[in-house]
C-alpha cells in the first residue's frame, strides 16, 4: 500500500532478464517509484530506457512515465480513477520488449487445485475392552499420485473432523473423517514447497507452518482444500547451511502467543557443531501479530520439540550429545527467562548459570527426546487436566510426568511410561476434544 493506494506487484522470469507487473488501484495524488540505479546513469526514450551498464527497460501497457536524475531511473504515475496495469522488462546484453500486462488481482481470489485428486485410506480402531489406554490407527495414503514422502512431523485440528499435518519433505496434508466410524478417511494435499516444517497450529482457522526459514500461514482463498496463499507470517529465523539445525515445534499460549524451538548445528556423525548463528539452540516467543518476538531460553542441542502449558510454563525435550550427557525434560517458567540449558557453544549472551532439567532419561527410557503435551480442562484422558506427558521419539513411548517442585523454585521430577503400543514414533501430540 503505498499513500493508502493498494497495489499489486508480481515478479516472471523471462530470458535474460525479468519483468515485473503491477496493478495499482485507482488514486487521486500522482505516485512515484524507483526503476532501477546504476552509477553513470540511463539514456531515456519514451518508455524505454538503457543504463551505462548495458541493461535495458520497457514499460508495457498504459503506466508510468520515466524520468532520468542523478544515476536514478523514476517513475511516475499520474492520478488515475481507474486501476492501472502495466509491466516493466530488464534486461541485460539485449533489447527489453514491453511485456503485457496481467490482471493480478484476479489471482488474489484463488486459482484451480493442482492436486485435484482426493484420496482415501482405512481405519483400524481398537477392540481391546480390558486395558486402560488403547491405540486407534489412521493409515497414510502412502500410493499417491505425486509419489509424495509422508513422513509427518507436525500436526493440529482444524475442526472436529479434520486434522492437518505437515511433512519435513515441505507438504501440508488434510485428513478427514476423524469423528466418523473410522471406516475410511479423506486425504488432501493442501500445499508443498515449504521448508522442512516440524510445527503446525491452527490459529482461527488459519494453517501456520514453522520452518526453518519462517512461520507461513496458508490461506485457501476459495475453499477447494488447497492453499492459494503462502503469507510470511513471521521471518526472522536466522538460516545455516547445517543440516540438523532442525526447526522444531509451534505451540502458542492463552495470550495467542507463538512458541518455536531450534535445534544447534551438529555436524555429521553427531559430536561437535558449525558455527553457531543466532537463534540456534534456542526457545523463541513472538507475538500473536508477528511482529517481535523474545528469546526464552538458549543452549539447546536437538529439542525434538516443546510444549506450553496451562500457566505459561515451558518444557521441551533434549537428545544426548555434545554437551547433553543424557536425554532429558527441560522446564522452566516466563519468570525464569531467559534461562540457559547446558549446551555452551549456543548459550549466545545469556549470563545466568545452567538451569537444571525436570529429570535426565535413560537410553532405555528415552533415546530421543519429542515435544510435551498437557492434559486440557475438560478431558478424560485417564490423566487429571494439567498433567504433563512427554513423548519419545526413540522409543514410540508416551511418559506421565511426575513433577517434583524443589525449594528453590526449579522443577525436579521423573517418568512413568503410559502403557500403550505406538505403531510410529511419538513426535507430537494433540488433543482432540473427545479425550483422545
Amino acid at each position: 500500500e503505498v499513500l493508502g493506494t493498494p497495489v499489486f506487484e508480481s515478479l516472471q522470469a523471462v530470458e535474460g532478464g525479468v519483468v515485473r507487473q503491477f496493478q495499482v488501484a485507482p488514486h487521486k495524488q500522482a505516485l512515484s517509484f524507483v526503476v532501477a540505479d546504476e552509477a553513470g546513469g540511463f539514456d531515456v526514450s519514451g518508455t524505454n530506457a538503457k543504463s551505462k551498464g548495458g541493461v535495458s527497460i520497457a514499460i508495457g501497457g498504459k503506466g508510468p512515465t520515466l524520468a532520468e536524475n542523478k544515476d536514478r531511473l523514476t517513475a511516475k504515475l499520474s492520478p488515475s480513477n481507474a486501476p492501472i496495469t502495466f509491466t516493466i522488462t530488464y534486461v541485460k546484453g539485449g533489447d527489453a520488449k514491453p511485456s503485457e500486462p496481467v490482471d493480478l488481482a484476479s489471482h488474489t481470489k484463488g486459482g484451480e487445485g493442482i492436486w485435484k485428486e482426493t484420496l482415501t485410506s482405512p481405519g483400524n480402531k481398537s477392540t481391546d475392552t480390558k486395558t486402560g489406554w488403547v491405540t486407534d490407527t489412521v493409515s497414510l495414503p502412502e500410493d499417491n499420485p505425486w509419489n509424495a514422502n509422508l513422513r509427518f512431523a507436525g500436526l493440529d485440528f482444524v475442526d472436529d473432523d479434520t486434522a492437518a499435518l505437515c511433512t519435513w519433505n515441505g507438504d501440508v496434508w488434510t485428513v478427514s473423517g476423524l469423528s466418523g466410524d473410522w471406516k475410511e478417511f479423506k486425504w488432501k494435499r493442501f500445499a508443498s514447497g515449504l521448508f522442512e516444517p516440524l510445527g503446525l497450529k491452527v490459529v482461527n482457522g488459519v494453517i501456520h507452518v514453522h520452518g526453518r526459514d519462517q512461520i507461513t500461514k496458508l490461506h485457501d482463498l476459495n475453499k477447494d482444500g488447497e492453499a492459494d496463499r503462502y503469507e510470511a507470517f513471521f521471518r526472522e529465523f536466522t538460516v545455516s547451511p547445517n543440516f540438523h539445525e532442525f526447526a522444531f515445534e509451534l505451540q502458542t499460549d492463552k495470550a495467542g502467543n507463538f512458541y518455536t524451538c531450534k535445534a544447534s548445528p551438529v555436524r555429521g556423525g553427531g559430536r561437535g557443531f558449525d558455527t553457531i548463528f543466532p537463534h540456534h539452540g534456542t526457545v523463541m516467543k513472538i507475538s500473536p501479530d508477528g511482529t517481535k518476538y523474545t528469546i526464552l531460553a538458549t543452549g539447546l542441542r536437538a529439542p525434538g520439540g516443546l510444549g506450553v502449558g496451562p500457566n505459561g510454563e515451558i518444557t521441551t525435550g533434549e537428545n544426548e550429545g555434545t554437551w547433553q550427557p543424557r536425554c532429558k525434560i527441560n522446564y522452566f517458567t516466563p519468570k525464569q527467562a531467559p534461562v540457559f540449558l547446558g549446551t555452551e557453544p549456543s548459550k549466545h549472551d545469556v549470563k545466568k548459570p545452567f538451569h537444571e532439567p525436570l529429570c535426565y532419561l535413560p537410553m532405555e527410557v528415552d533415546n530421543s527426546g519429542a515435544s510435551q503435551v498437557w492434559v486440557p480442562e475438560g478431558v478424560d484422558f485417564g490423566l487429571k487436566s494439567g498433567e504433563l506427558i512427554h513423548l519419545s521419539y526413540g522409543q514410540s513411548s508416551l511418559y506421565r510426568v511426575l513433577p517434583a517442585p524443589a525449594a528453590d523454585g526449579t522443577m525436579q521430577g521423573g517418568v512413568v511410561k503410559i502403557p500403550v503400543s505406538l505403531g510410529s514414533s511419538a513426535m507430537r501430540a494433540r488433543f482432540h476434544k473427545d479425550g483422545s
